[in-house]
């Protein structure tokens, strides 16, 4: 694997990519605004919970696993010869569907363990963060296997992980070049949105507003570079 070229690979799609995807892009930035509107504040949510707040979280989070089928199915498309976004919208639900299943498998067990090892101090809490992430990474390209290859939930969990104890090293470096890229793009956003607060003064709605576009772009650069990393295992192994 060389990451140089996994890069430039990356860099070159999203070049050639973001006109196409920046409305979608800038409506989804809106939309999660007003979604998160309500749920920005904890310790109000804490002593609010209603209806709308609770239809406001969910609605987000929907949205959010919404937008991230559409967009890592037009990546692959993209890299199959189809530059075009598509809105199947029976297919993203199938897709989507599958994907909260994987939430929930990730999730679940850490909570059980969380519960029946809350009296230990550590253990309570280290025991199910070791757990979460052991299934975060066995299951990393499962949700790939779901759009790509419309696989069912188990089928993806079983071909991700064997994917990955094949690759485990690689796999390694491509998620701490993950949280570089994100801590990379925190900063640059950080640095931005500092610029502007000089000029528009803190508290700007267009910097709220830019903030969040610009995270929301920075995340379709490491769904490029994620999509990409896994075509390249995908023409090694030849994942069929």
């Amino acid at each position: 694997m060389k990451i140089e070229a996994l890069f430039s690979k990356s860099y070159t799609t999203f070049f050639k990519t973001i006109k196409l995807v920046a409305p979608l892009i800038a409506v989804f930035t809106v939309l999660q605004l007003v979604l998160s509107e309500r749920s920005l504040d904890i310790e109000k949510i804490l002593l609010d919970i209603s209806v709308v707040t609770s239809f406001s979280m969910l609605a987000s989070v929907i949205l959010g696993l919404i937008y991230n089928v559409i967009i890592t199915q037009y990546i692959f498309d993209y890299y199959n010869g189809n530059n075009k976004l598509q809105f199947n919208i029976n297919k993203i639900f199938i897709y989507a569907s599958k994907i909260i299943g994987l939430y929930i498998i990730s999730v679940m067990p850490s909570l059980i363990v969380l519960v029946l090892f809350n009296s230990i101090n550590y253990l309570g809490l280290l025991l199910p963060v070791y757990m979460f992430l052991f299934i975060y990474v066995a299951s990393f390209f499962s949700q790939y296997f779901i759009i790509f290859y419309n696989a069912g939930l188990k089928e993806s969990i079983l071909s991700s992980f064997a994917l990955i104890r094949n690759n485990y090293l690689h796999v390694i470096v491509i998620i701490a070049l993950n949280m570089c890229l994100v801590v990379f793009s925190l900063y640059f956003i950080t640095i931005i949105v500092s610029i502007l607060s000089l000029v528009l003064g803190e508290g700007s709605l267009i910097i709220y507003f830019l903030s969040a576009l610009l995270s929301n772009v920075g995340f379709y650069f490491i769904s490029i570079f994620n999509v990409s990393f896994f075509k390249q295992f995908e023409a090694i192994h030849n994942i069929k």
